[in-house]
C-alpha cells in the first residue's frame, strides 16, 4: 500500500522476507531486495509453463526450474527473449488442451449423470407389460374413444391406464407390449452406453495426466494431434486416414482429396451417405467431405461455411477474393459409367459464396 507502484514479483519477495500481517515498511529488507535486482546474478528459469527472469537468490525460484544464470544482465536478457516466444507459444498450447479436455470431461460428466439417473430408475418393462396383459384381460370392458381406463390389476389394486382414444383397444394393447419391448433394448443400451461413456471419461481424465507431464512444444503438439483425431479414430478403427484431415471448432473432421482418384476414394468410399460434401463449383479442385456423426443433430451453418472455404482453398479458385462452393449430402453425389477421375454430377445442391482460405477455427491434424 505504501509503495503501489512495486510489481507483485517484489512485493512478494518482500512478504516471503517479513511478516505479511506487519503493517510497518521494513526498508532495510526493501533496500537488499532492490540491490539484488541492481546487483545479484539474474536467473532465468521455467515455472508452471511461465518464463521468470529474477535475482539468483530470490525465493520464487524454489519451484522452478533452473534454465541458466548470468551474470551480465544484457545476456540475461537476450537469453531471456530468445526463449519467451517458444515458452509463450507452449504457455497457449497447453491452455488450448487443457481447454478442449476440460470441455470433454464436462460433456461426460453430464451424459453419465443423465444415464445414471435412468438406470437408478430401473426399467418400465414389466410395467408396460402388465398394462398390455391387463388390457387384453379387460378389453371387452373398454371402448373406443376412451383416453383413461380404470381397472383392477392382478393384486386388486385398483390402477388407471392412458389410452389413445383415436386407436382402437387391440392397437392400445400392441402399444403397450411395444413400449415394453422398446424398453428392454433400450435399458440395455443405457446401461451399455454409461460403461462406454464411463471408459472415455477415464480416458480424458489419462489426457490430463499426459498434458500435465508433457514439458517441449513436439510433445504438446503430437499429445495435441492425437487427442483431435482420437475421436474419430473410435469409429474408424485402425484405418489409415491419408486424406488432408482438418478439425473445425475442434469438433466436426473434415477430409480433403489431393488428386482425382483420391477424390473418388474420397467420396464413394470413404465419405457415408449423410455426410455433407463440398466441390468450388466452375473449378477444378479437391472434393472436401464434413463428416456428420450423428444425423439429428444439425450442423451450425458456420460449419459449413467453414469447410466451404477450405474447399475453395484447394481449388483453382484458390486466389480469388470469393468464390461459389457447391455443397449438399454425400448421397446426392453420382458418378456416370465412362466419367473420368475426380468427376461427378449432383443432386440438390446448394451453392454458397465464400472467402477461399483457412479459418481460424479450422485446424490441420497432421497424421503419423
Amino acid at each position: 500500500k505504501a509503495l503501489p507502484y512495486f510489481n507483485k514479483l517484489i512485493v512478494g519477495e518482500y512478504y516471503s522476507r517479513t511478516e505479511p500481517s506487519s503493517e510497518v515498511l521494513n526498508k532495510t529488507i526493501l533496500k537488499e531486495i532492490l540491490n539484488e535486482i541492481l546487483f545479484a546474478p539474474i536467473s532465468i528459469a521455467a515455472l508452471e509453463g511461465k518464463l521468470i527472469l529474477s535475482p539468483s537468490n530470490w525465493s520464487l525460484l524454489q519451484n522452478a526450474e533452473l534454465l541458466k544464470k548470468f551474470e551480465n544482465s544484457n545476456d540475461a536478457f537476450a537469453f531471456y527473449i530468445s526463449k519467451y516466444y517458444k515458452f509463450n507459444e507452449i504457455r497457449i498450447l497447453r491452455k488450448e488442451l487443457n481447454q478442449i479436455l476440460d470441455k470433454r470431461l464436462e460433456q461426460f460428466s453430464q451424459k453419465l449423470n443423465k444415464l445414471k439417473f435412468r438406470i437408478d430408475g430401473g426399467s418400465k418393462e414389466a410395467t408396460y407389460r402388465k398394462y398390455a396383459d391387463l388390457l387384453q384381460i379387460h378389453r371387452f370392458n373398454i371402448s373406443k374413444g376412451e383416453s383413461l381406463i380404470e381397472i383392477e390389476d392382478f393384486d386388486g389394486e385398483k390402477i388407471s391406464i392412458k389410452l389413445n382414444p383415436e386407436k382402437s383397444v387391440q392397437e392400445n394393447i400392441n402399444y403397450y407390449y411395444e413400449k415394453a419391448r422398446d424398453e428392454k433394448i433400450s435399458f440395455e443400451k443405457s446401461k451399455e452406453l454409461f460403461a462406454n461413456t464411463l471408459d472415455e471419461y477415464k480416458k480424458m481424465l489419462q489426457w490430463k495426466g499426459k498434458l500435465k507431464e508433457a514439458k517441449d512444444l513436439p510433445e504438446l503438439k503430437k499429445l495435441k494431434s492425437e487427442l483431435l483425431r482420437g475421436k474419430l479414430k473410435g469409429k474408424m478403427g485402425n484405418q489409415k486416414i491419408k486424406f488432408r484431415h482438418f478439425l473445425i471448432d475442434s469438433k466436426y473432421h473434415l477430409f480433403v482429396g489431393r488428386e482425382s482418384k483420391e477424390n473418388d476414394e474420397l467420396t464413394f468410399r470413404f465419405a457415408k451417405q449423410n455426410d455433407y460434401w463440398f466441390h468450388a463449383r466452375g473449378y477444378a479442385g479437391s472434393h472436401a467431405v464434413l463428416k456428420v456423426e450423428n444425423p439429428k443433430e444439425p450442423i451450425p451453418k458456420s460449419v459449413i461455411k467453414t469447410a466451404a472455404s477450405v474447399a475453395a482453398f484447394y481449388s483453382k479458385a484458390k486466389t480469388a477474393s470469393l468464390a461459389p462452393v457447391s455443397f449438399t449430402f454425400r448421397k446426392f453425389v453420382h458418378k456416370k459409367k465412362g466419367m473420368p477421375p475426380g468427376q461427378v454430377f449432383l443432386q440438390r445442391e446448394q451453392t454458397i459464396l465464400v472467402k477461399p482460405e483457412i479459418p481460424k477455427n479450422c485446424e490441420q491434424i497432421f497424421e503419423d
